[in-house]
């Protein structure tokens, strides 16, 4: 990326609301795995609102986003799991 200086994962693995989710990750103990674990609506919320902030250029070329859907069960009923990926800049190196 022309715009990417240096690597900086920290501020995405190891925020003190929790970070990576990651299982096949080796440096992290189960326990670290099982508190960034987050259930409910308020707790998700507030892990991903002290994670980095990031800009996405939405009138740019839409090549450079996908999304999933998947159908998952959620109690008696389903949900719809949404992934997005795309091209991002997080906000600490736009400065």
């Amino acid at each position: 990326m022309p715009n990417q200086k240096q690597l900086v994962w920290h501020p995405w693995l190891s925020n003190a609301e929790g970070g990576s989710r990651n299982l096949n990750r080796s440096d992290i103990s189960l326990d670290q795995i099982v508190r960034n674990l987050h259930n409910g609506a308020n707790n998700i919320v507030v892990g991903q609102a002290a994670l980095p902030q990031t800009r996405h250029n939405m009138q740019g070329a839409m090549n450079k986003f996908v999304v999933d859907a998947f159908p998952v069960p959620h109690g008696e009923g389903s949900a719809l799991l949404l992934n997005v990926h795309g091209e991002l800049m997080e906000r600490m190196l736009l400065s």
